[in-house]
């Protein structure tokens, strides 16, 4: 959720950081304010509406997912009113349709897309800070601190799986 929060942030022009709520402090705030005014209201919603809606579980899939198939087709092309939105939806409902069945969970896949192009910009700028030498990631304790975190981790990762495949 976090990540996601960040994306919209970036899409939006405002930068995550520590100056966030200094320079953009009002929109930060009435956003916070906007999520917790919908919070109540979908716990209001909810609660007189719930029979209504557990009846669209009653739908039978062969006719509920065509249906949300064409409002999403719908609402995509309404957008920006191109095609290439639509292709572009197709082309990544594909995509998750083939980590479904593969098994891949859809979790890390959103989080590297939101946050791959921070990373890409905050790696391009340290290595311009550093005159293209990598040896940038490795001057200070807290930088060996986690690559050591990435070792670990990937260990951990590592025995678990193996853990997995005796079962």
């Amino acid at each position: 959720m976090t990540g996601i929060i960040l994306g919209a942030f970036m899409m939006h022009g405002l930068v995550p950081g520590p100056l966030l709520f200094q320079t953009h402090g009002t929109i930060v705030y009435a956003l916070f304010m906007g999520i917790m005014l919908t919070s109540v209201m979908m716990l209001i919603t909810g609660h007189f509406c719930i029979r209504a809606f557990a009846g669209i579980s009653k739908i039978p899939k062969r006719l509920l997912f065509p249906a949300v198939l064409v409002l999403c087709v719908y609402g995509c092309y309404a957008i920006n009113n191109s095609m290439f939105d639509v292709l572009v939806m197709i082309f990544v409902g594909g995509l998750g349709y083939i980590m479904k069945c593969w098994n891949i969970p859809a979790a890390p896949f959103v989080i590297a897309y939101v946050l791959g192009p921070m990373l890409e910009d905050n790696l391009r700028r340290s290595l311009l800070m550093s005159g293209g030498s990598y040896t940038i990631f490795m001057r200070s304790p807290i930088c060996w601190f986690f690559i050591a975190m990435f070792f670990v981790a990937l260990y951990y990762i590592y025995k678990q799986q193996r853990i997995a495949m005796r079962r």
